[in-house]
Parts: structure tokens; sequence; C-alpha cells
């Protein structure tokens, strides 16, 4: 289990917001990440639509620094709430701009439709590559048949791996735990308004995480 607590963010001062270059200019990379990577992002009733607006700047920077760019790493993305939506399947498009139009669903959290989801994305993936899934929830599953384990295995047998992002401290560490291959692959952060900072840090978790195998 990785912790990024508050000491974190207050070991510094935060950034003078910046303008990420588009896609005709290739961004200076803070990891060696390749790989094609499904972000999931919660957007059920417990999410306000501004923190739904903080989580999907959060995704973009995370994009930023696991080199979503051409040619190096690709992203689609899925959000989720009583039901689950494929925003976007490594398109040529601006992955930015998709994240932007992704729409808010509500309701009930369902994270396994939403694993469900990635695992069918995942036929999709380069086989030269990596490919992995990051699932960022508020909270835990709220409804449904199913478990979300049933979705992780269909999701570690089309050769995908999962890092789980824990916002604020709804999230049960030892569901999330089930989900991954790994303890260290579930990374706890603070509630959506101050997670930003911990983008690059994730990032870097997960780089390390996938080295270490």
């Amino acid at each position: 289990m990785v912790f990024y607590e508050l000491t974190i963010f207050i070991s510094f001062s935060l950034p003078e917001p910046t303008q990420h270059p588009n896609t005709t200019t290739k961004p200076r990379p803070t990891t060696n990440v390749i790989a094609d990577i499904i972000f999931l992002i919660d957007s059920s009733r417990s999410v306000t639509l501004e923190a739904y607006r903080q989580e999907k700047a959060f995704v973009k920077e995370m994009a930023r620094h696991l080199n979503v760019y051409p040619g190096e790493s690709r992203a689609a993305l899925i959000t989720y709430g009583s039901t689950a939506y494929r925003v976007y399947t490594y398109g040529n498009t601006r992955f930015e701009d998709s994240v932007d139009r992704a729409r808010y669903v509500g309701g009930t959290r369902r994270i396994d439709l939403a694993l469900q989801k990635a695992a069918q994305l995942l036929t999709f993936s380069r086989l030269s590559v990596p490919k992995f899934l990051v699932l960022l929830t508020a909270g835990n599953q709220q409804s449904g048949p199913q478990s979300p384990d049933y979705a992780t295995r269909l999701i570690q047998a089309r050769g995908g791996r999962s890092f789980v992002v824990m916002v604020g401290r709804g999230p049960d560490e030892n569901i999330f735990n089930k989900i991954v291959e790994k303890p260290r692959d579930t990374f706890r952060v603070p509630p959506f308004d101050r997670i930003q900072p911990y983008a690059l840090p994730l990032s870097k978790g997960i780089e390390k995480s996938l080295e270490e195998g």
C-alpha cells in the first residue's frame, strides 16, 4: 500500500498555472513510460460537478506525465457512475479535448461496469507495449450484482494491469487491494480539491511499479 499524505504537498508551494503544449509540440518527459493506458474516472453522484472538473484536470496532467503523445503512450477514457461510458479509444484527436467533453453520469458508483468496459478496450491495445488502467474512485462499489473482482480477472486474462487511485478517506483499501496485482499498485490521495500536485508522484509511482514487475 503506497500512501502520499499531506506532508507531500505542504513541503512545496504550488506552481503557477502553465500552458501545456498541444500535440504539435512534444512536452519534456518526466517519466519513461510508454504504454496503452485506460483512465476510468468517477462521476457518480457523490462526486460534485466541481470535483468532477478537478478530477478531469488531474487526469490530463497524469496523461502528460505518462507521455500520452502521438507515437508514444496512447490513452483511452471511461467515465462511470450508475453505468459506464467509453469516451475515447486510442484516437487521433487530442486526448485532453476528449477529457474535457466527458459527460457526467451520476447515480450510484458501479465500478464493476467500468472495469468490464476497460476489459473490452484492452482488445484494442498494442501487443508491443505494456497496457494498464488507472481507476480513480472517491468511494466503494455502491450497487450491482457483481463485485469488481470478476472484471479484474478479465483484465488480467487480457494482459492488463490495474492501478487504483483512492480519493479521500471513503475508499476501503482492503477492497481495492483485491483489484490490483500488488498492494503497491493502490495509491491514496487527498480529496479532488487538493489532488492536482499528486499527478507527478503518482505517475512516477506507476513507472516504478512497472519497472519492478
